[in-house]
């Protein structure tokens, strides 16, 4: 029984605390984020304010499972528990888009989470892809010349620091390196470790910042709601990273078995 708590308690904890750390940096900003009176030529600034909601309560459900050392459906279950106070946070028009988005972060979380269950190197790279996720969030809070106080903190993609991250100017390709020596760095740690999977370690966290991504996507209209396509460059991102992590994971998983490493890819 008490290993259910951990999963619920870690997992709500998580997703509480990722919540309001990202409405008080104003990464997360709903009195800016959804305008009806824009309809006509939709809206920037919200679908990517859907990633950073489906993200948090996604990776407090793995965070949760983490802790539990598995239990991925009560982890989830416990990332749902600042929904209510989350859609209080919105507009009243957003309130059922929200509740989707929270929900999709739920399931999202939940299917990392019997991932982690099964391998549980998976799981200790999933908390580093976590924190290199807050940590490039926190640089680009740090360096946004912001218009004024209040203003919203612009995180696109959600993960990446691009130095002029904002929803007017792209971002060049050399945004996707630093990402790129994490997941090969983890890949080669949970080979040296003998972990069965150690490819997984490269592409936790970017496929489930794809999945993210791919799960927002429906969400939008193209009117208030603002165009998928606003999310097309997190997207191709994060989905550049898993493939390129996993092709130095396949490369560092054959050098490590040539030297009689016991992991596998």
């Amino acid at each position: 029984m008490k290993v259910y708590g951990v999963a619920v308690g870690v997992a709500a904890v998580a997703a509480a605390g990722q919540l309001w750390l990202a409405l008080w940096a104003r990464v997360l900003a709903p009195d800016e984020a959804f305008h009806p009176a824009f309809a006509t030529w939709g809206n920037d600034v919200w679908p990517v304010q859907l990633v950073v909601l489906v993200w948090c309560v996604a990776s407090a459900a793995v965070l949760g499972a983490v802790a539990a050392g598995g239990k991925p459906l009560v982890a989830a279950l416990g990332a749902l528990a600042p929904s209510f106070v989350v859609i209080a946070w919105m507009p009243a028009d957003t309130a059922t888009t929200t509740a989707v988005a929270l929900v999709l972060g739920a399931v999202i979380g939940g299917a990392a989470g019997f991932a982690v269950a099964a391998w549980r190197g998976m799981g200790r790279c999933a908390v580093v892809w976590l924190g290199w996720v807050w940590l490039n969030v926190a640089l680009g809070v740090v360096v946004y010349d912001r218009p004024r106080r209040d203003a919203h903190v612009p995180v696109d993609p959600l993960g990446m620091f691009t130095w002029t991250s904002n929803y007017t100017t792209g971002y060049d390709s050399w945004v996707l390196v630093p990402a790129l020596l994490v997941a090969t760095a983890l890949s080669w740690w949970a080979g040296h470790r003998g972990d069965r999977r150690p490819i997984l370690g490269a592409v936790a966290g970017p496929l489930l910042l794809v999945a993210v991504y791919v799960a927002v996507w429906p969400l939008l209209t193209g009117g208030a709601d603002g165009s998928p396509d606003r999310l097309g460059g997190g997207l191709v991102a994060w989905l550049s990273v898993a493939v390129m992590g996993a092709a130095a994971a396949a490369l560092i998983g054959t050098i490590q078995a040539r030297r009689g490493s016991p992991a596998a890819v």
